[in-house]
Formats: C-alpha cells, structure tokens, sequence
C-alpha cells in the first residue's frame, strides 16, 4: 500500500465507523418488538446510509480524486 492510499483509506474508514455508530442509535431507541427492529432495518438504515453518502459524498470524491491524480500533483 502506498502512503497516499492510507489517509484514503482512513477517512473512508472514520465515515464507516460513524455510519456504525448511528445504525446502533437507531436499534437503541427503539422498542424491543421484532416488528420495530424489522421496520427499522428496511426503511431507517438505507435512509441514513443514503443520507449518510449524501453528506460526505464530496469528502470520498475528493479522497478518490486525490488517490487517482496523487502523482499529478507531486510530479
């Protein structure tokens, strides 16, 4: 792995672990009735991973940008 692949690599993997962390909100406020869980898991969690992708889109575009053209610059 390149030195310019890990900060990618990281920033990708911060925005995954916060993604996490809120998919674990969204169980905890919940009743404990299988019905909600299973509401939860279709309709809540592709919102917010959309919604999640939607916010730091611009982030991996620029993390991809800059892995791809990482030569170009320092050249």
């Amino acid at each position: 792995m390149s030195q310019c692949e890990k900060p990618v690599l990281q920033i990708i993997g911060i925005m995954m672990v916060f993604f996490q962390k809120n998919k674990k909100k969204c169980i905890g406020s919940l009743p404990k009735k299988p019905f909600f869980l299973h509401h939860c898991s279709l309709i809540f969690f592709p919102s917010s991973f959309f919604l999640f992708f939607l916010l730091y889109d611009h982030v991996i575009m620029m993390a991809f940008f800059l892995l791809h053209h990482w030569s170009d610059f320092f050249s």
